[in-house]
């Protein structure tokens, strides 16, 4: 190699280490700008996922309320079991003894329901107001509530 070839050598690496520098530097600049513009993102994406994480341990929770509401507390394998407060079995009684009776309401009623069919609530009634509610509706339970204001009047209630 001549004198002249290794300068131009020299002369070519210090052109490329410049050139280096300024895109090494130019990088250096655009990350710096970078990370300035985006300096609260990591804080703010940390917190949306801690956020996101409590959502959905809350849902979680939530859902296994649900479940067991839904399903009992031994879950859905067991939904259909024999539990200790169920119904054994047998006619179900339409009066009790302490002089009540159970009205079922508009979804037991061989007629067109009207209002006077919706005014009151399917449940268990004193035999006189049980008797005031069968005269106000639309079939014929005249029997039944004239039944029933004369067991109310047995009861020692006041006959409607």
């Amino acid at each position: 190699m001549t004198a002249t070839s290794v300068a131009e050598v020299l002369d070519r690496s210090a052109e490329r280490d410049r050139y280096e520098q300024r895109i090494l530097g130019a990088w250096r600049e655009g990350f710096a700008a970078g990370e300035l513009a985006h300096a609260d993102d990591y804080a703010a994406g940390f917190h949306d996922g801690a956020l996101a994480r409590k959502h959905a341990q809350h849902d979680l929770v939530e859902m296994a309320r649900l479940d067991a509401a839904r399903w009992g507390p031994l879950g859905r394998e067991h939904f259909g079991d024999q539990q200790p407060g169920d119904y054994q079995g047998g006619a179900l009684p339409l009066e009790r003894p302490g002089g009540e009776v159970f009205l079922a309401g508009p979804a037991v009623h061989y007629h067109q329901c009207t209002a006077a069919c919706r005014r009151y609530l399917p449940g268990w009634y004193g035999l006189a107001e049980a008797a005031d509610i069968l005269d106000g509706l639309p079939g014929n339970y005249a029997d039944d509530a004239d039944r029933l204001r004369r067991q109310a009047v047995r009861q020692g209630g006041a006959a409607a």
